[in-house]
């Protein structure tokens, strides 16, 4: 399996996991009273967004990657 698309599973995979802690956090948080302190909520939402921004970075890694490789194939036809 070439590099470029074990980043592209990997960002994506990545991402979906972060976007699950997020959800996860959301639907924790739904069901406290206001004014309630739901810590654990709360640390699910700061994980699945930090998590998340980092699946994006993979996925930008991964463009560059793509965009370089698509460069030197279109010099190298010439």
């Amino acid at each position: 399996m070439r590099r470029r698309t074990i980043l592209l599973i990997g960002g994506v995979v990545i991402l979906l996991l972060g976007a699950g802690l997020y959800g996860l956090g959301l639907l924790l948080d739904t069901g406290s009273v206001p004014g309630d302190a739901n810590i654990g909520a709360g640390i699910a939402i700061l994980f699945g967004e930090f998590v998340g921004v980092l699946g994006l970075a993979v996925l930008v890694v991964w463009a560059i990657a793509a965009f370089v490789v698509r460069l030197r194939q279109r010099k190298t036809d010439r």
